[in-house]
């Protein structure tokens, strides 16, 4: 499995307001909602087997040397945006404050399955790889719920607070990049649950399917098809 990290790109709409809204240093309850667009998963077989064993994965990792030739790869591709509406105000002192009134946050997840281009469609090797690439697509699928938890509640602790600034857009700034700061590091740190999560099925039992289910021979057939160099 590969992550690919994505920045948070936050886009707000700004509003400037009469002081009728709350002052620095006392708490606001924004709306926060939290969408998922979880594209469909898209099956790629362009890479060929060596290509696909130089992409960074984390389940070569030690124990796991005699594993090195990559038949299959789950990619997933995650990123948020976040539309949040703003209220400025003075605070009379000349000192502005900035509040959210409602953010909406749309989580995206993108997901590839490769398989390595000498693996036959519709062979038995075929069929033993994409199994077990389906069951990293089944992980991703229970643990989106937890990043819907894990980013609205980083999100709250941020928008909860009125910012202040020496102007309107000091104010608006200084939120914005709380909240961006804060939302890029929850999914840095859910990314390190996933990936934990991932790596449990990458295990020797898992991988010794392709050879057991279809054969060596097949399993070398394929292996040499690529020019690696194994066996005589």
């Amino acid at each position: 499995m590969k992550l690919a990290a994505c920045p948070i790109a936050l886009l707000f709409a700004v509003f400037l307001a009469p002081p009728a809204v709350a002052e620095c240093g006392q708490p606001v309850h924004p709306e926060i909602i939290v969408k998922i667009d979880e594209s469909t998963v898209r099956e790629d077989r362009s890479l060929s087997l060596t290509e696909l064993s130089k992409v960074p994965s984390a389940s070569r990792r030690a124990g796991m040397e005699a594993y090195d030739w990559t038949l299959g790869l789950t990619e997933a591709d995650i990123g948020a945006k976040a539309d949040i509406d703003l209220v400025t105000l003075p605070d009379g002192d000349g000192i502005f404050c900035t509040a959210a009134r409602k953010a909406v946050i749309v989580l995206e997840w993108n997901t590839v399955v490769r398989i390595a281009k000498q693996v036959p469609p519709g062979s038995c090797i075929d069929k033993v790889v994409t199994e077990h690439e389906q069951k990293h697509v089944a992980i991703d699928k229970r643990l989106i719920p937890i990043a819907r938890q894990v980013i609205e509640i980083a999100l709250t602790s941020v928008i909860r607070k009125t910012v202040a600034g020496k102007s309107i857009a000091d104010s608006q700034a200084n939120l914005q990049e709380q909240a961006r700061a804060r939302v890029n590091r929850a999914i840095d740190i859910f990314s390190v649950v996933r990936t934990r999560r991932q790596l449990s099925l990458d295990n020797k039992d898992e991988y010794d399917k392709v050879p057991k289910a279809c054969g060596i021979l097949e399993y070398i057939r394929v292996l040499r098809g690529s020019g690696a160099q194994v066996g005589s």
